[in-house]
Parts: C-alpha cells; structure tokens; sequence
C-alpha cells in the first residue's frame, strides 16, 4: 500500500513538473502558485495514505480482537474450559438439551480432551 502511494507521488511529481515549467514560461508570476498548489496536492495525497492506513489497521485490530476472544473462549484463563467454565451459564444459555446431546455420546475413556460436536 505504501509503495503504491509513494508511486503517485513520484508519478504527480513527473507529470506536474512540465505543466508547472510551461505556466511559469507563460507568466513568471505562476512560478509561486504553481508550488503552492504542487505542496497541496502531495499534502492530500499524503493525508489519504494515512487515512487508507487507519482504516486498514482498524480493520486487522478488529480481527485479532475476534481471535483473541476465540481464544479466550477456547481456553479460558488458559486452562481447559471444565477448569475454568461452570455449566450454569450453559444451562441458562442453552437449556438442558445441550447436555442432553452430550450424555447420547459414546463414552470413550482417554488421557487427552477431545472436540465434541453437538
């Protein structure tokens, strides 16, 4: 994104610089207003760069922020989720069903934690 920015400033520059030289040819008075009006477009075109970067950093912040709360949700305190979560808020979120369905499972003891999909 930058590079792309820096490319219509040198770009501008070397399109500008012959128009700038034929008004000043015309009337030398142009000279001034010509690199008054040549520092405003570069100032504009610096303030959209770093508004384009604003909203692309906002828009990254807003996914990490996502990520993390995913994270947090996946293991909370970074402990497992029967460590740290208790099943009220489940119960009262969910309502019984959702134990329901994981009493239906197949037990198969093991050491580890596994995904189940309800």
């Amino acid at each position: 994104m930058e590079g792309r920015f820096a490319e219509a400033r040198r770009r501008f520059a070397e399109i500008y610089g012959p128009v700038l030289q034929l008004a000043s040819a015309v009337d030398p008075g142009l000279t001034q207003l010509g690199e008054t009006n040549r520092r405003k477009i570069m100032e504009q075109i610096d303030y959209m760069e770093a508004r384009t970067i604003d909203a692309r950093n906002r828009r990254f912040e807003t996914v990490v922020r996502r990520l993390d709360r995913m994270a947090r949700a996946i293991v909370p305190l970074g402990k497992p989720q029967e460590r740290v979560i208790n099943m009220t808020a489940y119960w009262n979120r969910y309502g019984r069903d959702w134990l329901d369905a994981l009493l239906r499972l197949p037990f198969e003891p093991c050491a580890s934690h596994r995904i189940v999909y309800l």
